[in-house]
């Protein structure tokens, strides 16, 4: 039979120095003395605070994923329709979406950024009329075409 091994027995622990303490840096210490000047009487007290945002910023978050719901059901009712687009297009329209998660942290689907594209070229074609970007690009007149 093979030999037991003897209890280890850290002497320190045995007895708590302060509440219920084991082991505390000076740097825990000044953190719990921050605290008792902020205001909270315990360490306890000012986890319940932390919790308490929590919960707030955890039903806000709630709201928010219930709109995205909402609008994807919305989105879900629209008409669909396929159209082919270059290669270049398909890659604009990825970028775009990079950019604007990673830069300005917001999400948007490809159907949005296509949506916002053509009613911006339809609001500049109705309120420029000849000089939209859309008849100096598909024109029959030489004069109105730009290269």
């Amino acid at each position: 039979m093979a030999n037991k091994r003897p209890p280890v027995i850290f002497n320190e622990l045995e007895k708590p120095k302060g509440k219920n303490a084991i082991l505390r840096s000076p740097a825990e210490i000044a953190a719990d003395n921050e605290l008792i000047d902020e205001g909270f009487e315990t360490v306890q007290d000012f986890k319940n605070s932390i919790n308490q945002e929590n919960k707030i910023s955890g039903n806000q978050e709630n709201a928010a994923r219930k709109a995205e719901q909402e609008k994807a059901a919305i989105r879900a009712s629209y008409p669909k329709a396929t159209y082919r687009l270059s290669p270049e297009a398909v890659e604009a329209i990825e970028d775009i979406k990079r950019i604007i998660r990673r830069k300005y942290k917001g999400k948007i689907l490809l159907e949005e950024v296509v949506e916002e594209a053509v009613l911006a070229a339809y609001r500049d074609l109705t309120e420029n009329g000849d000089s939209s970007f859309l008849v100096n690009k598909f024109s029959g007149n030489q004069e109105n075409k730009i290269s």
